[in-house]
């Protein structure tokens, strides 16, 4: 009877989750209304799903209605930005300050994902949401994940923990000779102090800051992000070899390619969660 009654409770909360999803699909149709409905929506997840009180519509429908108009205010300031910022960088591409209009998009995006959570659960205007979903960005912005950022082969990176990004070099152009030469090439510090301890990590040690680079990838050159699972057991060199760019045209040779390495570090013993992410320079 246990076991029914927490199956019948995670099965209630499933369909409320649907139900919202649906309702929420409905009352976003209108653009303008996005943000009205995001901050409801996540104020009836946080209140009737997560913490049982109140019915979920019920609490969906008055969140709505007591948010509306700063949402949809929130919603047409963030539009115009977002337009105008893709306008402005469209005209920059190829310049210097195209990075710095990228840079802002970034920042307006993560700013929406603090800002309507932040309307849900607090009665401020929309002046001082943005305040204080900025403060939080600035405090946060790096708490979520390894970032890598490429556009017309130039590649930015941002990175916290014990993941790494290597750069595949070589072309192939001069058959052997030039294979002799391809290396895998780390472009990530580790922040870890053995196998197991990370000095810096995601969200668990207050605020780090990042590390950061850019640079360009040629053609015939390829990028490796992959966690600390799939590379304790190989080494560079081993990489450089499987991972030759120009061996590697196709999609299913890659997945090859990636699957065998997997297969050789669990034989090898590894147990830790491997993924890996292969990304091929090629004009092609």
């Amino acid at each position: 009877m246990e076991r029914k009654g927490r199956l019948f409770a995670v099965a209630d909360r499933v369909a409320d989750l649907i139900l919202l999803g649906l309702v929420w699909s409905v009352t976003s149709v209108p653009l303008l209304t996005l943000g009205t409905s995001c901050t409801a929506l996540y104020y009836a997840v946080s209140k009737s799903v997560r913490f049982g009180e109140g019915k979920p519509l019920k609490e969906y429908y008055r969140a709505w209605k007591e948010n509306a108009l700063q949402g949809c205010v929130a919603t047409s300031i963030f539009l115009t930005v977002a337009v105008l910022l893709m306008v402005d960088g469209w005209i920059m591409r190829g310049k210097a300050v195209f990075w710095i209009i990228l840079f802002l998009m970034l920042f307006l995006t993560v700013t929406g994902i603090y800002f309507f959570p932040v309307l849900s659960r607090f009665r401020v205007t929309v002046k001082q949401c943005f305040q204080v979903s900025m403060v939080m960005v600035v405090s946060h912005i790096f708490g979520t994940c390894l970032l890598l950022v490429t556009l017309e082969k130039v590649y930015l990176i941002w990175h916290l923990g014990d993941s790494r990004i290597y750069r595949m070099n070589g072309t192939g152009r001069r058959g052997r000779e030039r294979a002799k030469t391809a290396e895998a090439v780390c472009l990530t510090k580790d922040h870890a102090r053995g196998k197991h301890v990370l000095t810096k990590c995601v969200g668990s040690f207050g605020y780090e800051r990042p590390d950061f680079c850019m640079g360009r990838i040629g053609n015939g050159q390829a990028l490796l992000l992959c966690s600390d699972g799939f590379r304790h057991c190989v080494t560079n060199q081993e990489l450089s070899e499987v991972l030759r760019p120009w061996q590697l045209l196709e999609e299913e040779q890659i997945t090859r390619r990636l699957q065998e390495i997997g297969e050789a570090c669990m034989k090898r013993g590894e147990k830790d969660n491997m993924s890996a992410v292969y990304v091929l320079a090629n004009d092609k």
